[in-house]
């Protein structure tokens, strides 16, 4: 028989991780408490979060949400990284302090559905904000049309000065 504060937990975290499209685990082994409210601190900033659950209740969670490949990152002492939006700025804090400290090492995570091993997650933070992905894409849609009215005000430009040009050479003649 399961305990019940266990069985609570599980769905207390089901609750939490079923919408959240960026969850990552990590290796928190070794941080000390300090390190890890500072941590926690510029993840909250980021909008994220860093919890600590049991692995196995972690799995379960993650099980009946249909995510099953995940028990490889739930070894060892794990956390969870809870991201809503932007994981670039959220694995770039994560490892920027990784970088600083040797911790906590990112074993890998879910991306929108999608497992993501621990060799990918540093593009993923290389990637550019949000923000900044949709002016780029905004630009490139934008682009065409710029061109199309600069070449097109080009033609209507020329014409304008070669009627001024007639015009003035005809005053000369007079």
């Amino acid at each position: 028989m399961p305990n019940p504060k266990k069985v609570e937990t599980v769905k207390r975290l089901q609750e939490i991780l079923k919408d959240v499209p960026y969850i990552f685990f990590a290796d928190y082994k070794g941080m000390r408490v300090n390190e890890l409210q500072t941590l926690k601190r510029q993840l909250r900033e980021k909008g994220a979060t860093f919890t600590v659950v049991k692995n196995t209740l972690t799995h379960i969670a993650l099980s009946n949400l249909g995510m099953q490949d995940t028990k490889r990152f739930l070894k060892g002492p794990t956390a969870i990284i809870i991201a809503k939006d932007d994981p670039g700025s959220v694995l770039k804090a994560v490892l920027n302090f990784d970088k600083e400290r040797n911790l906590p090492a990112v074993k890998g995570g879910i991306v929108e559905g999608r497992i993501v091993e621990e060799n990918q997650i540093e593009a993923l933070s290389k990637l550019p904000s949000r923000e900044v992905l949709l002016a780029q894409l905004l630009g490139t849609l934008q682009a065409p049309t710029r061109g199309l009215v600069t070449v097109l005000s080009g033609t209507i430009r020329g014409l304008v000065v070669a009627l001024n040009q007639i015009k003035e050479a005809k005053e000369k003649a007079s």
